[in-house]
């Protein structure tokens, strides 16, 4: 079991009837100056509606069409077309109506631009809806910049 320090959800908008194949991250403030501990994508019907009332990808478009890249502030990409299946480690046993993680995706504290990184997809057939969907993330992070958490890992005499 990991500790979290810090958690954002992060919702990559793909428009309804897109012909698109690469989709940004947001730039979203609290992920601004911090460090990647740890990423997990999200399918429908695990999560069926998104924050903004949207619905996630299905497990099928996520295992054969996505690929996820992120890039550093220096402009490289450090995580290159991954597949996203690998960051899919949230599951429901069907069976038994439970849920359960997997093996979630350590990050070795790489700070992230977000704005620079992706979402790609081999081929938009697949994607093409009436409806807007999202890819949906969870980013586990660490805030170089919140001295409220520094104080709480000093040692105590």
């Amino acid at each position: 079991m990991k500790k979290i320090i810090k958690h954002e959800l992060v919702e990559v908008n793909i428009p309804a009837g897109t012909t698109l194949t690469r989709f940004m991250f947001p730039d979203i403030a609290n992920l601004r100056n911090t460090k990647i501990l740890g990423l997990q994508i999200y399918e429908n019907p695990q999560v069926p509606f998104s924050v903004l009332s949207q619905k996630p990808v299905t497990n099928a478009n996520i295992n054969t069409l996505a690929f996820v890249s992120l890039a550093n502030y220096g402009g490289k990409y450090f995580l290159n077309k991954a597949p996203a299946r690998m960051f899919q480690t949230f599951a429901i046993n069907s069976a038994s109506n439970t849920a359960y993680e997997t093996d979630i995706k350590s990050f070795t504290m790489q700070m992230v631009n977000y704005p620079q990184s992706f979402v790609e997809v081999s081929q938009y057939i697949a994607l093409l809806a009436l409806v807007d969907t999202v890819f949906l993330f969870s980013v586990y992070y660490y805030d170089i910049n919140d001295t409220t958490d520094k104080a709480s890992f000093q040692s105590r005499k």
